[in-house]
Order: C-alpha cells, then structure tokens, then sequence
C-alpha cells in the first residue's frame, strides 16, 4: 500500500511539472517605442522569472519556483495572468490587462488604472519583449550563456 501511495504522489508531482515551466530572463535594455531610443531602466543583474502552465496557454510572472508572491506586488510587479493570443511572424503574444499594486496596511490597493500590457516572446522562448505603454522591456532566457540578441525581436 505504500508503495501504491509513494507511485500515485511521484506521478502527480511529474503531471504537474509536465504543465508548469518556469523560465528565468535576464534584462538587457528597455526601449521607447516612439523615438526607438534604447535605455537602460533596471540594473545589470536584474532578472525575471516567467511561468508557463496549460500547455503554454498563459504565463505570469513568478519567483524561481513558479510561485506568484505577495512580495512581488509591493515592488509594483503586478499579478496577473498572461493569456496567449496569437502566433505570428514567429513572435507568440501574451496578453494581460495589468493592474499594479502596492500594499497599504496590509490590504493589497491598486496604483492608477488597469493597462493593456503584453509579452511577446520568440518561438523558441529565447527573447521576451515586456511591453507596457510606450516602453517596452526587452529580456533574454537566461542559461548563463552569452549571446547575440536575434533581429526579428528587440
């Protein structure tokens, strides 16, 4: 019987990384869409962490382990879901209507008006474009490997 127990949990552990994946980005510059001017918003070591669940269908942001936190709402990080929407010219889109929040005496409150914002990633996963207004984030997945951004994404 324990045996039984010990094969049902490692198969449902193994199904339900089989559904989540998370991906680390690192930041490379941030540019504004208007003027195409490349910027530099965040520090040099600043990364993100993006899960993947239903097979891909919507993503959120989340810490390593593929876990949203209330600590990424106090630094303004959001917490919504990205729900894909198309995938064209070899970019797959992913949009949100994001709220930004802040903790105030303990209760989560929202800062301004919701925003239409979007990540837009390479086939391949490898480039992820955070577009929020005019601005858009631009990361690479991060395998502690260096290299050369590709051109059909920023």
């Amino acid at each position: 019987m324990k045996k039984v127990a010990l094969l049902l949990s490692i198969c449902i552990f193994g199904c339900a990384n089989i559904y989540a994946q998370t991906y680390t980005y690192r930041y490379l510059y941030t540019v504004a869409k208007q003027t195409e001017e490349k910027s530099k918003t965040f520090g040099v070591n600043y990364k993100k962490y993006v899960t993947f669940t239903n097979n891909k269908s919507f993503c959120y942001f989340s810490d390593q382990n593929g876990i949203k936190s209330s600590d990424m709402i106090s630094r303004g990080e959001g917490y919504n879901e990205y729900h894909y929407q198309s995938g064209t010219n070899g970019i797959y889109s992913y949009k949100s209507t994001e709220t930004f929040y802040t903790i105030y005496f303990g209760k989560k409150v929202p800062i301004g008006e919701p925003s239409v914002c979007y990540m837009n990633f390479s086939t391949d996963y490898e480039r992820l474009n955070h577009i929020i207004g005019e601005w858009v984030h631009v990361f690479e997945r991060s395998d502690n490997k260096q290299t050369e951004a590709p051109s059909q994404l920023w």
